[in-house]
């Protein structure tokens, strides 16, 4: 353990990293804890040992086969049993399996081999990263992650997640483990993997398609594969025979048609993910059933990139007639340490993101494949998966040996997920097309075309040539952003994130995020968005008091974006007063609280912005967007970033406000008080608009001046253009300035139900707060009950008063769950209920209400608020 000397620690247990043994066992503190990620570098960048004995019975010993089989080992390994060098392991991202011969065991006494030790050696990938780049001579750029992210070089040499090393928004603690070891005799045949593929027959509402089985086979005979699928109707059959020999690649594919009584599988929102369960069974006379189940779905999906007046469209097709308007955004991984993941969390996580109306998630390609239940999540929850490869803003080796670790890891993933009906779309990497085509890293002009070559042999001659192998029934993207159908072809676009094609990533962080002018007209955004911090809820459980200040040290050290403290604070400050208080930790607390208002109104802006022009272009100006994928969804620590949910997966202010802007139908004004309706239902819908002009400092549920619209017929999926209001005229009807009024509106559907609720403050929410217009709202809670609970979640009503018009009211709980609604507008004394919902089901009713905090924007410039 570098410095330290050997550590020791008995009793260890995989899945688990190093960094987790160690602190369970107490030899380190949370590594999460101020400044540990500096302090631990000697962990990552020392070797470790797992070892364990393993006793067997003689009946496992007369197995046919015998295997020592490994998953996600971190990441340079040699693995030993008994002493014999059985393999080596240079990727996490593909397990391993090594063929044990009968005589490395130890003798059988009274029926067992007692003792057999299987031992793993994990080298430094710090320094196995640095000694490969000095091998080859040839350093990838970017050479280390820059100064501000504290963490190490060169990790695109090794087939580990690149944010291991650090990024933007995380730590670097380049972890080492494993995260499973199992010793299994096999004496048939095991199924390895299976993929399916399903075709729609729109004339007959019937389904063709075919299933995939991967064998590998320890016998020689032959057997029956058969499939079988319950529908809604009946149970469908159908089988093949086989012939099965050991030590054979073998792949046998059932052909099937007529499948019918099926509801398709459609994301969040177009129908719902409906599901089948389907049994693939291999049986013969010489040896055992061997079965696989999993739920599956029905389903074809294809990315739609036709000519258009000028470039390329860019949306998904769902069975070949339903347009989707791809809401969603950016997933990282949800731990430094996956084995601290567990399958609920990543079942809430997701939960939250279809809470929040979402459909769709792009899994980041820095980071790391996510594990099987968490696609297993996205098919029952309705979420479309844009699937990346593991490359992200980098240059990477093409030798030979380099290239094969890439086709044997893109086999495993491709056939591991091929089945899920959430997964949409294949991209092989994040952002390095756009990386050579704008030269990030300063690469001589007369290197350039080497690196070119070197990205198409990896890209274009190996990881795409590789996923279509195993997976034709999707569409595969050469890059994100993309230049469309140029970015699918050789070399690389030069023009990637053009408006007119293809996909974009977005940030700006110098211009005003109220200003939609300053918003781009993509085809489909696939990333875009601004910072902010976690409460200071999640940031005290790894902070002291000393910390609690905006420009301390330690919230510098969380901040691994360069500049991004100013970039947060030019936002804040353009439309925001700083709070004040005099109790300096209330102070901050109320800081933090601001930011992710400053953070929640820019994406709000932005991501608005996208679903008013979704049916908007021609050939002179861009547009007809038909996504909006927001960077980042979830948060890998307690630290700044992009992330709408925080580490614990508490939702920010940012998330609440997603659950608004990604709402099936919104209103939505521009800066130029155009407004849109835009509806994302399958059916038309028609209603009215309604807009009030209410005096922050008048009676709750009075307007100063009111009007209406009326919407008729709006198509299914249809974003149009209503009318332009005036400004002035709002004003002067109520007879108020800018900022002692705000202009609240809404769509009512003709059933009378609200189906979407703004709010446009005629000027920055500062001129409101400077000028003493908002009154004391005391907001009170009343009642807290307990509602509609089950084995996985409880459901709290949380009754409250308010007694002023109050902006962005804030309810909060060191309980793990979120509200039905919150950060909101309240100027209406019918609304006196939020639903809290939880998946701690022990919580009691008292416990809640007597942890409850809320507050608005008033507390920041009234009088402290005893919030300790």
């Amino acid at each position: 353990g570098g410095d330290t000397g050997a550590v020791v620690v008995q009793d260890a247990w995989i899945p688990s990293q190093v960094h987790t043994v160690l602190l369970e066992k107490n030899i380190i503190q949370d590594p999460y804890y101020r400044f540990n990620d500096i302090e631990y570098h000697w962990i990552p960048e020392s070797e470790w040992e797992y070892t364990t004995s393993v006793d067997v019975s003689s009946d496992f010993l007369d197995s046919n086969q015998i295997f020592l089989k490994l998953d996600g080992v971190d990441t340079i390994a040699t693995i030993y049993f008994n002493g014999h060098q059985v393999g080596e392991s240079e990727s996490i991202f593909f397990p391993k399996k090594y063929l044990l011969r009968k005589e490395w065991f130890e003798p059988v006494s009274d029926g067992t081999s007692s003792n057999n030790e299987v031992h793993i050696v994990l080298k430094s990938a710090v320094n196995t990263a640095e000694k490969l780049a000095n091998v080859t001579n040839d350093y990838y750029v970017p050479v280390c992650v820059p100064d501000v992210q504290q963490g190490f070089c060169q990790v695109q040499t090794l087939r580990k997640p690149q944010n291991d090393f650090s990024w933007d928004w995380g730590p670097g603690f380049a972890p080492q483990g494993i995260a499973s070891a199992i010793l299994e005799g096999l004496n048939g045949v095991d199924i390895e993997y299976v993929t399916w593929t399903t075709n729609l027959n729109s004339s007959s509402n019937t389904w063709s398609g075919s299933v995939n089985v991967y064998l590998h086979s320890a016998v020689q005979g032959k057997g029956t594969i058969t499939m079988s699928v319950s529908t809604n109707t009946q149970n469908f059959q159908f089988d093949r025979t086989v012939e099965v020999a050991p030590n054979t690649p073998m792949n046998y594919t059932i052909y099937f048609s007529g499948i019918d009584g099926v509801n398709a599988w459609a994301p969040n929102g177009y129908g719902g993910p409906h599901l089948y369960p389907m049994e693939i069974t291999l049986s013969s006379d010489g040896y055992s059933d061997v079965v696989w189940k999993r739920n599956i779905g029905f389903k074809e999906v294809e990315l739609v990139q036709e000519k258009m007046d000028k470039g390329t469209s860019f949306y998904f097709l769902l069975n070949q007639n339903t347009k989707i308007w791809a809401k969603g955004a950016n997933w990282i991984p949800a731990d430094a340490f996956s084995s601290r993941v567990s399958a609920d969390h990543y079942k809430k996580l997701l939960i939250s993101l279809k809470e929040a109306n979402m459909n769709m998630i792009r899994v980041w390609g820095g980071g790391m494949y996510a594990p099987d239940e968490f696609y297993s999540f996205c098919d029952e929850l309705g979420l479309m998966v844009w699937q990346e490869t593991m490359f992200a803003c980098a240059t990477y080796p093409t030798t030979e040996k380099f290239l094969r670790l890439i086709e044997d890891e893109v086999k495993h993933q491709i056939l591991r997920l091929q089945y899920h009906p959430s997964i949409s779309l294949w991209s092989t990497n994040n952002e390095n097309e756009v990386m050579l085509a704008d030269n990030w890293y300063s690469i001589p002009e007369v290197l350039m075309p080497e690196y070119v070559t070197q990205y198409s042999e990896l890209y274009f001659h190996t990881v795409i040539p590789t996923i279509e192998k195993y997976d034709q029934s999707r569409n595969i993207i050469a890059s994100s952003p993309s230049n469309g159908n140029e970015t699918a072809s050789e070399p690389i676009s030069y023009n990637p994130g053009w408006e007119w094609k293809g996909d974009v990533h977005y940030y700006n962080y110098d211009d005003d995020c109220w200003g939609d002018k300053n918003f781009p007209r993509p085809r489909f955004a696939s990333e875009y968005g601004y910072q902010s911090f976690p409460s200071f809820m999640s940031l005290k459980e790894v902070s002291e008091p000393e910390d609690w200040f905006w420009n301390s040290s330690f919230m510098n050290h969380r901040q691994h974006h360069g500049d991004g403290m100013q970039q947060i604070m030019k936002q804040l400050q353009a439309h925001y007063q700083m709070p004040e208080n005099v109790d300096p930790v209330t102070n901050f607390r109320h800081l933090l609280y601001l930011v992710q208002i400053s953070h929640a109104q820019c994406m709000k802006f932005e991501a608005e912005h996208y679903r008013r022009i979704s049916d908007n272009c021609s050939e002179v100006t861009a547009g007809c967007t038909k996504g909006s994928l927001y960077w980042q969804a979830n948060d890998i620590w307690q630290g700044a970033s992009w992330a709408s949910m925080e580490y614990s997966g508490r939702w920010k202010v940012l998330h609440y406000f997603a659950k608004n802007f990604y709402s099936p139908v919104l209103v939505s004004l521009s800066n130029t008080y155009d407004l849109f309706v835009s509806n994302q239902y399958l059916t038309n819908i028609s209603g009215t608009v309604e807009w009030d002009v209410v005096g922050w400092a008048d009676e709750p549920g009075k307007a100063r001046y009111s009007n209406y619209y009326k919407v008729s017929d709006l198509g299914a999926q249809e974003t149009a253009f209503q009318l332009t209001l005036d400004s002035e005229d709002l004003l002067t009807q109520g007879n108020c300035n800018a900022g002692e009024c705000v202009l609240i509106f809404k769509f009512t559907l003709s059933d009378g139900n609200v189906a979407s609720q703004n709010i446009k403050y005629f000027d920055s929410p500062s001129v409101t707060t400077q000028n003493k217009y908002l009154k004391n709202p005391n907001i009170q809670i009343q009642s807290v009950d307990l509602g509609d609970h089950n084995d996985d979640v409880s459901e709290f009503t949380i009754s409250f008063s308010c007694e002023a018009n109050a902006a962005n009211v804030w309810f909060e709980t060191q309980y793990d769950g979120f509200f039905s609604d919150n950060a909101f507008y309240w100027g209406d004394p019918s609304f006196n209920e939020v639903t809290f919902t939880t998946f701690n089901t022990s919580l009691t009713t008292d416990d809640l209400k007597d942890d409850l905090e809320v507050w608005s924007l008033f507390d920041l410039y009234s009088h402290p608020v005893p919030f300790f």
